[in-house]
């Protein structure tokens, strides 16, 4: 029995950010295999998309459906797509026609939309995602919209942190693919990590930190190449959390280094595996009964000079008041 598929965002091309989807739109399309495919598996997986790409509804049919040249490897297939009547319909069949061809693993897909006052495309957003707060007069008034689970959060996520980047041995520059914008209830993903005191570990951190490895053990699993990413406290000790007080809330804080994250979609693009993460915070948050608030940050410069830079992702998880 073939595992199943893991997608994001959840639901796949069902999620109802690609309802309504038209030829203006570009949908960018990541698989991943495992095991890697052979010689006879990528051969099967080229005739499916070289099919795909010939028979694929077009709105103007002198017009190709790739925006780009797509990368297929033992790994990963990834493709940016437009052109096309339905969009979700005609990238579910491609979906289906892999699965039953080839171990498929994994599907992202994200839905972009050109606007007039903008160079590149930008990401649609989920539509069923709350309005969200982007500037406050200080930290405290950040924290403030944080922890107010009744108004608006602030934002999972800023545009502005940049599309990261590095560069390999060999020279070549690998940039980032982000997706849609992050928002996987019922988590309150704020981007942005309070400025908290460590205290010292107790019984509670042990609890939170046992549930924490468990989830993201068993979310990676799940995985294409499954590489289980270490998480470690202020100190940089593996497998171990920071006990968190901040004002009246007390919390849990740890990080990964941004390079254990890193999913390799062709040889000149990846993507970060937080929404990975971010099912696995889920289930920790949950297993432990903690507040659905995650505070988060990526530290480290957008373009790293080297694959194993110093980029780290910090997240806090936070105990009910």
């Amino acid at each position: 029995m073939a595992a199943p598929i893991h997608m994001t965002p959840r639901g796949g091309l069902a999620h109802p950010v690609f309802e309504g989807g038209g030829p203006g739109d570009q949908i960018l399309c990541a698989y991943a295999f495992e095991p890697a495919l052979d010689e006879a598996g990528l051969e099967r997986a080229r005739q499916i998309l070289d099919a795909w790409s010939e028979s694929a509804a077009r709105a103007e049919a002198s017009e190709p459906v790739h925006c780009d040249e797509p990368f297929l490897s033992p790994r990963a297939l990834r493709i940016r797509v437009h052109n096309l009547q339905r969009p979700a319909p005609a990238l579910e069949e491609l979906t289906r026609h892999l699965a039953a061809a080839v171990a498929l693993r994994e599907a992202h897909h994200s839905r972009w939309r050109a606007l007039p006052e903008r160079e590149e495309p930008a990401p649609v957003l989920d539509p069923n995602g709350p309005e969200e707060l982007t500037q406050f007069a200080s930290h405290a008034a950040y924290l403030g919209a944080v922890f107010d689970l009744a108004g608006p959060p602030p934002a999972s996520e800023y545009e502005g942190f940049g599309q990261a980047a590095f560069e390999t041995r060999a020279g070549d520059i690998v940039l980032e693919d982000r997706g849609m914008p992050l928002h996987l209830p019922p988590l309150r993903i704020c981007y942005g990590t309070g400025r908290a005191e460590f205290r010292p570990a107790d019984a509670q951190a042990a609890k939170v930190r046992d549930a924490l490895t468990a989830s993201v053990a068993q979310t990676f699993a799940e995985l294409a190449n499954p590489r289980v990413p270490r998480f470690f406290d202020h100190a940089g000790a593996l497998g171990q959390l920071d006990r968190l007080h901040l004002g009246n809330r007390d919390g849990f804080g740890f990080a990964f280094a941004s390079p254990e994250l890193v999913q390799r979609l062709a040889n000149t693009r990846f993507r970060y595996r937080e929404h990975e993460l971010f099912e696995a915070l889920a289930a920790t948050v949950e297993a432990v009964g903690l507040s659905p608030v995650v505070t988060w940050q990526r530290f480290g410069k957008p373009f790293a000079k080297s694959w194993k830079s110093l980029e780290v992702h910090v997240f806090q998880l936070w105990e009910r008041a």
